[in-house]
């Protein structure tokens, strides 16, 4: 299945044709087209995905809308892009490709145009022969109702519509998971280590669905997965916290520091378990894919509570228990080391075996829960074999 921007006129909707007025008003003509990227919520599995296991998000109806045009410049000097937004606290900005604007983001880190930025370097990544020698400007105005920093993953719905926008134009055709896997790719140049869950529910979500992905490989394996509607007496409420998390303004000791911790954690339970290479594994399923079918379930869950006790660890025990420094088990990888830099302890807290195990469990609990509530309309019956999926995972 291809996945491209749509033409205007498939879709008529007052946003769009307000978008495309802000549109001609900021650069003199209407765009070709508008490419549009839903938020998401997470029902199951916090910071597991960039471990390698399943999760399960659905899409919501806020999103990012991208309108974009492509005009030939005559003038040499590769592609040009400008980026307005609909809300007056961003500014207009212009941007190229180059090397050294590739550099500047990484040194100065994420503005909102940056998550735009990234989309384009995503393609551009993945289809380079469709870059060299264009001189052209790509033109964008965004819009879209995600209030930023709540958690819904307005940054990567960004960079969602900016990769499909980017596409469109230059008349490339990819799946829809080939533009998450892209996409997850191309989020690593503001400085987060996310595992791909947000990009993913973004491009491969299905309406009235929510979405089972597992990590456990690349690409992502996704099936949808029915859940109770309106019909069943089950509404799922999103309800704004207003407590604003911006994961990249401090990626390093806010985002990123989860994700180094299970990284040492893996690490951690790899060495004490014998396998070999440890020094090379930095996620939890490469652990439980190295000892399955050599321990039980039971015994995973007990070498990880042996090996990584619910404590802080500073990097001084860390470097004793692994009996190498910090810094050379990450070597290649500066993010990390950043990441290293600004923090002296690590918690291991979420330094657990079964995620699957334990995720379905929850969700058996959830489906208890909501049977309760709707009096019954909702039978368990019903939850077996919507869920399914989950169960043979």
């Amino acid at each position: 299945m291809e996945f491209r921007a749509l033409p205007l006129a498939d879709e008529a909707s007052e946003r769009l044709k307000q978008l495309t007025r802000s549109f001609k008003v900021c650069y003199g003509r209407p765009p070709t087209g508008v490419a549009r990227a839903p938020g998401r919520v997470n029902l199951i599995g916090e910071h597991v995905d960039y471990e390698g296991y399943a999760v399960l998000p659905m899409a919501i109806e806020q999103s990012i809308y991208v309108a974009f045009n492509m005009l030939k410049r005559s003038s040499t000097g590769g592609i040009v892009l400008s980026v307005a937004n609909a809300k007056s606290q961003y500014k207009t900005v212009t941007l190229s490709l180059s090397e050294k604007e590739q550099q500047t983001l990484k040194q100065q880190g994420a503005t909102w145009a940056s998550y735009v930025l990234c989309g384009v370097m995503g393609v551009q990544d993945a289809h380079p022969d469709s870059f060299k020698g264009q001189n052209i400007e790509l033109q964008m105005f965004v819009d879209g109702d995600i209030p930023a920093g709540c958690g819904l993953s307005s940054s990567s719905a960004l960079v969602v519509a900016s990769a499909l926008a980017t596409s469109s134009a230059l008349q490339l055709s990819m799946t829809r998971a080939e533009l998450a896997e892209l996409c997850r790719r191309a989020e690593h140049r503001v400085g987060t280590m996310g595992g791909g869950m947000d990009q993913a529910a973004a491009c491969l979500a299905q309406r009235g669905v929510a979405l089972h992905l597992d990590f456990s490989s690349t690409p992502p394996i996704s099936k949808p997965v029915n859940v109770p509607d309106a019909a069943a007496g089950v509404t799922f409420v999103v309800a704004n916290s207003f407590v604003v998390a911006e994961k990249a303004v401090d990626a390093a000791t806010h985002f990123n520091k989860r994700v180094v911790e299970c990284a040492l954690a893996a690490k951690m339970i790899a060495k004490k378990a014998g396998i070999n290479d440890w020094e090379k594994i930095t996620r939890l399923v490469d652990v439980h894919k190295s000892l399955k079918g050599r321990i039980s379930y039971r015994e995973l869950q007990e070498l990880a509570s042996s090996s990584c006790p619910l404590k802080e660890y500073s990097a001084a025990e860390i470097e004793v228990e692994l009996g190498k420094p910090i810094l050379e088990l990450f070597r290649g990888s500066s993010l990390e080391a950043a990441v290293m830099r600004r923090r002296s302890s690590y918690n291991s807290e979420l330094c657990m075996f079964g995620a699957r195990q334990n995720e379905w469990s929850t969700f058996k609990n959830y489906a208890l829960h909501w049977r309760k509530k709707v009096n019954d309309c909702w039978k368990m019956q019903r939850c077996k074999i919507s869920c399914e999926v989950l169960e043979k995972s």
